[in-house]
């Protein structure tokens, strides 16, 4: 199917073979140059988070939050220690009757 295509484009005749690796070439590379550009735009909305997630959360609350349940489930330890930790509970101290 291909071979009539790059004879007639070239002059020359080719088994199909050629064709096929020339084509998933082809389809290789577009498809990377396609996933660069996602992985762009993860980077950029990953670094605007990390920035300043307040304007994040302003703009887009529902996402804010999906990246913040996201990297406390990945990093449990750095979420406790960031401002987006969830309000701890005031412990609770009973009273004994030990001091007077």
């Amino acid at each position: 199917m291909c071979a009539p295509l790059i004879t007639v484009l070239l002059g020359i005749t080719l088994p199909c073979s050629p064709c096929f690796s020339l084509g998933f070439a082809l389809g290789t590379v577009t498809a990377s140059v396609m996933m660069s550009v996602i992985q762009g735009g993860l980077n950029t909305l990953v670094v605007c988070f990390a920035d300043s997630p307040a304007l994040l959360e302003e703009n887009h609350p529902e996402l804010t939050q999906e990246m913040i349940d996201a990297w406390a489930e990945s990093f449990p330890q750095l979420i406790q220690k960031s401002a987006f930790a969830p309000p701890m509970a005031e412990p609770v101290v009973q009273d004994m009757g030990l001091i007077n």
